[in-house]
């Protein structure tokens, strides 16, 4: 595979190197991969934007095996409000790790990458509180990851529920 364009978001990164990034790039059309920013923690680097943490854009892609090059990439969004608040960037981080465990690579995922976008965004610009965005994640993760609850009957004996008992 020659050049490849895509949008995607960095949810893991690494020193890779003297001067390169090992990024975990989850990608709108290939799932989760493995790619390598060339020089991006140099001074002057061109590349340093596409290498940081939760950094939304289109990245311009050269496929040479199990792990990509980063050629280019244009910025869309980056979450900066999530930098400045310890709960809200843990949240996020826990967020990436599940993404991470429920795609692993090369597993595309269009529902689950726009609930993360989503949720990121909510996270970062919305007064939503962090337990909240947590819990309907988690639920919604799951469902997309065809883990449903029963919620029309009960479990143990197939009987219908006409309502929950708190």
């Amino acid at each position: 595979m020659a050049g490849v364009r895509t949008n995607g978001i960095v949810i893991k990164q690494s020193d890779f190197g003297e001067g390169d990034r090992m990024l975990h790039i989850f990608t709108e059309d290939f799932g989760i991969i493995k790619a390598v920013s060339r020089g991006a923690r140099k001074l002057k680097s061109k590349s340093g934007s596409s290498s940081q943490f939760l950094c939304y854009g289109a990245f311009d892609f050269f496929c040479g095996g199990e792990i990509w090059n980063i050629n280019s990439f244009t910025p869309k969004e980056s979450f900066e409000p999530l930098q400045y608040d310890f709960v809200k960037l843990s949240l996020a981080n826990y967020f990436c790790e599940l993404c991470f465990i429920f795609l692993d690579y090369q597993n595309p995922d269009k529902m689950i990458l726009r609930l993360f976008l989503n949720t990121l965004y909510a996270c970062a610009y919305k007064e939503v509180s962090p337990k909240s965005l947590k819990l309907s994640f988690e639920l919604k993760i799951l469902c997309f990851s065809g883990f449903h609850p029963k919620t029309d009957c009960c479990s143990c004996s197939n009987e219908e529920i006409y309502a929950f008992d708190i």
